[in-house]
């Protein structure tokens, strides 16, 4: 089946499109098409439903998981595209291809039966179960989209009551990351501080925050001079879900972020983290550091330091497990990293396992018995 509409108009070009086993039409896009966006009041239920999120991050996981999706409800097998080639021809294709599967999906179709064969298909197909966190995020997109639906009326009542009775997947994994010790910190901050480049007085103020307030590193990137209040050495953060909390230095913190706007950056409005370029070149401007810029930042200084946990959540579980090893409310700890839910900061609190190994190792060999 193929289709071929005026690009003249305006209108998506499609060419040797093929029809999907549940019936809906996907482009091949084995050419370069023609995208346009689709107007706000003719937005899918899932183009909808993303544009509600509040954070750009929680934008682009639920685009890739809804993709991922469409992909399996349209029987399209899966593809590893390299990452590396951002603008490799298959890239390009398997972008534009999943970005038409948000905006023209019928997601107002879907059932109990589809989902849950879905989830299924995933699973198969990944050939180990999915996580309970992961198993929860896929369901909770999945009803959000419906929701929406629903309020298209794209999905009857019957149908949507039906699909919000799917329960999650229950149990738990352990952590991935990990807090970092007393000498790998001291070891990534060692990195930062030989550099005697501005560049090295910026990371030094970066980590030395991502230390005393355990921030997101969207919510670093974010900071405004005059969110900075120097007297009080307390700084605004906007969070997730468009939600303020205010934090507080440490005394090194404050240091090394004074000695970053005294000697480097300047008192100028707009980001407190710059991009420099070539010869201390400081670059103030609207957009500041971008969040991937972080990830390189403390990567570099990570291979320096011969750390390689020195990445931004593993900064934020640093902070919650020293709080509670000092003894800090938990509740006090949920604020500090700006939790909604304190089962969350639980999660990014590690316990000692020394003493489990010392009971468990310390037991007596079963002796045989004669």
């Amino acid at each position: 089946m193929a289709s071929h509409n005026n690009n003249e108009t305006g209108e998506l070009i499609i060419s040797d499109a093929r029809e999907s086993k549940h019936g809906f039409v996907v482009p091949s896009f084995e050419q370069p098409q023609f995208l346009i966006s689709t107007p706000i009041e003719h937005k899918s239920a899932a183009e909808a439903y993303i544009c509600q999120l509040s954070s750009l991050q929680s934008q682009q996981t639920a685009r890739r998981v809804l993709a991922r999706i469409a992909r399996v409800f349209c029987g399209i097998e899966e593809t590893n595209i390299e990452v590396g080639k951002l603008l490799s021809d298959a890239r390009q294709q398997a972008i534009q291809r999943d970005q038409y599967l948000i905006e023209h999906y019928p997601w107002g179709r879907m059932s109990k039966d589809l989902i849950v064969a879905t989830l299924n298909k995933i699973v198969k197909d990944r050939k180990e179960p999915l996580s309970p966190n992961t198993h929860r995020l896929y369901l909770s997109l999945l009803k959000g989209v419906t929701r929406i639906a629903l309020e298209k009326k794209q999905m009857n009542v019957e149908t949507f009551q039906i699909i919000q009775t799917i329960k999650a997947g229950r149990g738990s994994r352990l952590p991935k990351g990990r807090p970092l010790t007393q000498e790998e910190q001291i070891k990534s901050l060692e990195a930062c501080e030989t550099d005697t480049r501005a560049i090295g007085v910026r990371d030094t103020a970066i980590l030395e925050l991502f230390l005393s307030a355990g921030l997101r590193r969207i919510e670093l990137v974010k900071i405004q001079m005059n969110e900075i209040d120097w007297v009080e050495r307390s700084i605004v953060i906007n969070g997730k879900g468009n939600k303020q909390r205010k934090v507080w230095m440490t005394d090194t913190a404050y240091t090394a972020l004074r000695n970053w706007v005294d000697n480097v950056r300047g008192e100028y409005p707009g980001p407190l983290f710059c991009r420099i370029r070539v010869g201390d070149d400081v670059r103030i401007n609207e957009e500041g550091l971008h969040p991937q810029s972080i990830n390189y930042i403390l990567k570099t200084k990570g291979q320096l330091a011969e750390v390689a946990a020195l990445k931004p959540h593993n900064l934020r579980r640093t902070l919650a497990t020293e709080m509670d090893h000092e003894g800090i409310n938990i509740r006090l700890i949920q604020l500090t990293l700006g939790h909604d839910d304190v089962a969350t900061t639980e999660r990014y609190i590690f316990s000692d396992d020394s003493r489990v190994k010392e009971a468990m190792m310390s037991r007596t060999t079963r002796k045989k018995t004669t």
